[in-house]
């Protein structure tokens, strides 16, 4: 049985949505764009507590998507 966990309500918050799951370039670059204008909505001490748990992405990734 192939269960999948929910996502957390920290991902719902920063825009996750299911089509996500993905592995098209162009789905996962336009994924990017949207949980960054979410975190810009952040306030710094949420932006400050992301950046701990998230590292950039790497460049290998950022020339696939474009």
């Amino acid at each position: 049985m192939n269960r999948q966990t929910p996502p957390s309500q920290a991902a719902l918050d920063a825009g996750w949505q299911p089509w996500m799951r993905s592995t098209d370039p162009r789905t996962i670059a336009a994924a990017l764009r949207t949980a960054r204008s979410n975190i810009k909505r952040l306030s710094d001490r949420q932006q400050q507590t992301l950046a701990i748990h998230f590292q950039p992405v790497p460049d290998r990734y950022r020339k696939e998507a474009s």
